[in-house]
Formats: C-alpha cells, sequence, structure tokens
C-alpha cells in the first residue's frame, strides 16, 4: 500500500464503488490495528473488504482526509501511471518545522518529477555495479566479526543474528567502513522507525519532555547529525 494524495485542485471518481469508508469506532479500531501491524492489518481488510478500503473520520470530522487502501495491480496500474492526479505522501509524522523529523522523512519515496529524478541520480552511485563490487572486502570483514561473537556449543537466535548481520552489512557500506561505528547508527534508524509507526507518538504528538513524540523527535536529531560525518568517509563518497 503506498499513502497518496490527489491534487488539490482536482477530484477523482472511482467507478463501480459503492461501499462506503469505514468510520467512527470501527475505523478508530482499524487505524490501530494499522498502528500495531501494518502488514497483517491490511491483509485482513483485504479478507474483509476486498481490494478497495476507505477510513474516513473517527469523530467530529476528525480526521478530514480519506484513507484508501487500494491492493492488487490494477489499482498500481490506475495510481502509479498518473502522476498528474496521484501524489505521494509521507508514512511518517512530519515533526516541526525546520525540524531533523521533518527532513530525514523526505525520501525518494515522497518525490516526484525534477526533484525525485535529481535525488534518484544522486543515490545511484552507491548502487552502481562499480561499487557494488567494491563492497565484497566490507562484506567479508563484516560476516568475520560476527562469527567471532558466536561460540561453539551455544545456542542461537538466527532470525536475530541475520537480522544484525544485515543492519551492519547495509550501516557499513552505506555509512562507514567500520561496523563498530555503523552499526549504532543503523540500530538509531531502527529505533526511530519503530518510534515513528508508535500508537504512543501517535496518539499525543506534543513535543513536550517526556512524551514518545519528543523522544522520537530527539533520536531524529542525534541521527541527522551523526549520519553525515561517516558518509563522507566511505568509498562511494571520496570517488
Amino acid at each position: 500500500m503506498t499513502d497518496v494524495k490527489f491534487r488539490k485542485t482536482q477530484t477523482y471518481e472511482i467507478p463501480e464503488h459503492k461501499e462506503t469508508p469505514l468510520t467512527g469506532v470501527t475505523a478508530a479500531r482499524e487505524y490501530i490495528g494499522l498502528l500495531a501491524d501494518p502488514i497483517g492489518r491490511m491483509r485482513d481488510l483485504y479478507r474483509r473488504h476486498g481490494s478497495l478500503v476507505g477510513l474516513g473520520p473517527i469523530a467530529f470530522g476528525e480526521p478530514t482526509k480519506l484513507h484508501v487502501m487500494a491492493i492488487g495491480p490494477e489499482w498500481n496500474r490506475m495510481v502509479f501511471s498518473d502522476p498528474a492526479t496521484f501524489r505521494p505522501t509521507g508514512l511518517l509524522l512530519r515533526g516541526p518545522k525546520n525540524s531533523a523529523q521533518r527532513r530525514i522523512r523526505h525520501g525518494l519515496t515522497r518525490m516526484t518529477g525534477t526533484d525525485h529524478r535529481q535525488q534518484r541520480q544522486l543515490v545511484a552511485p552507491p548502487f552502481s555495479r562499480a561499487a557494488v563490487q567494491g563492497y565484497h572486502a566490507i562484506m567479508v570483514d563484516v560476516v568475520q566479526e560476527s562469527l567471532k561473537a558466536l561460540r561453539p556449543g551455544e545456542q542461537q537466535d538466527i532470525y536475530e543474528e541475520m537480522r544484525k548481520l544485515t543492519l551492519r552489512l547495509a550501516s557499513s557500506i552505506l555509512f562507514s567502513h567500520g561496523p563498530a561505528e555503523a552499526l549504532p547508527i543503523g540500530r538509531r534508524l531502527e529505533d526511530w522507525k519503530t518510534q515513528s509507526f508508535s500508537p504512543a507518538v501517535w496518539s499525543l504528538p506534543l513535543n513536550l519532555p517526556g512524551t514518545a513524540y519528543n523522544g522520537m523527535l530527539r533520536n531524529a536529531a542525534q541521527i541527522a547529525s551523526a549520519r553525515c560525518l561517516p558518509c563522507k568517509s566511505s568509498r562511494f563518497h571520496s570517488r
């Protein structure tokens, strides 16, 4: 599912769709379910309501925007082939103006047109064939470091170990050559994404000390300040 918005100057009619949006307590239950388990809840909505489901206001006309979940190749073609009508929007809370939260949530998935083409060209070098071939030594080092932490006879959670290994690899390649330096950045990014979808953050988006929302903003600020320094020494930036 991609969260999309219509252009403000346009309306869009969906042919042959008679079902009204879910509202009130029913909509609130679905919103909470999407925050707790997005994929599971979307599968459940699809099973119960079909390929097109709308979530409307909960109370007092809020939220004012209709959220539509469209599943399947037919809807994908309609949405992604018509950028003049549909535009992507962020899945995470924006955060205050000029905040790190607002900056780091604004990725390629939210861009269209010229901005998207320019940014796509900027991030292309680390994924080129020549760059990928150069990651071999980094990957070998990361795997060897991970293996050193394992002891014969110990029981390991293979899912957790592979998750940590994948995080180390991605962090080392994108942010730094040293796994010890890169892993904390990857961990912080992982924590930030978890915070961004936390019901505690969405239910009380107030930037006050002690709130989950405030913790998310502080984490975003630390990511924004930390991720730029290691990037300067990475292989694809030095070419």
